[in-house]
């Protein structure tokens, strides 16, 4: 039985965000070397059971310096949020969706209060909600709990 396994990835990229999905790993966003540290828009996965990495829709936009990454198992989608854009250095309050079949990203009726980076968000599958637990805006860590519910898209502080 194999415990830990080295699975080599195709660009040299930190600060992303990894969740699972079935038989797959999710590599979403983070930051590639480059003249000044360039954002990824990018998701990756990779597929346990071909061993390969298959490449994702690409991101709406930019998503460096910790983003956070969730799956909604109820409706088999991948949430993403908060990180930073490239070049603006402003964090980021949108959170998008895609449908891991369709592979169709959206973003979600309301943005979270306030850009955030190197947060964490959990999912509960019992009430169809994700929670956002705080991260850093621009300026001062964040010790907030924001709600959202994945069937209407609000987003609340706990």
């Amino acid at each position: 039985m194999v415990f830990w396994q080295n699975i080599p990835y195709d660009t040299q990229t930190w600060d992303h965000c990894m969740t699972a999905h079935e038989d797959k790993l999710i590599v979403v966003g983070g930051t590639q070397p480059g003249w000044v540290n360039q954002g990824v828009k990018k998701m990756a996965m990779y597929d346990f059971t071909t061993q390969q990495w298959l490449t994702g829709l690409p991101l709406m936009q930019q998503r460096r310096q910790k983003p956070a990454c969730v799956m909604n198992t109820v409706e088999n989608a991948l949430y993403v949020s908060g990180g930073e854009h490239f070049g603006a250095l402003d964090s980021i309050e949108k959170v998008s969706l895609t449908n891991i079949a369709s592979q169709a990203w959206e973003y979600i009726a309301h943005n979270l209060t306030i850009g955030l980076y190197g947060h964490v968000m959990i999912y509960d599958a019992v009430d169809n909600t994700i929670f956002v637990i705080g991260g850093w805006d621009q300026s001062v860590a964040r010790n907030e709990i924001q709600r959202i519910d994945c069937d209407t898209g609000a987003v609340t502080v706990v």
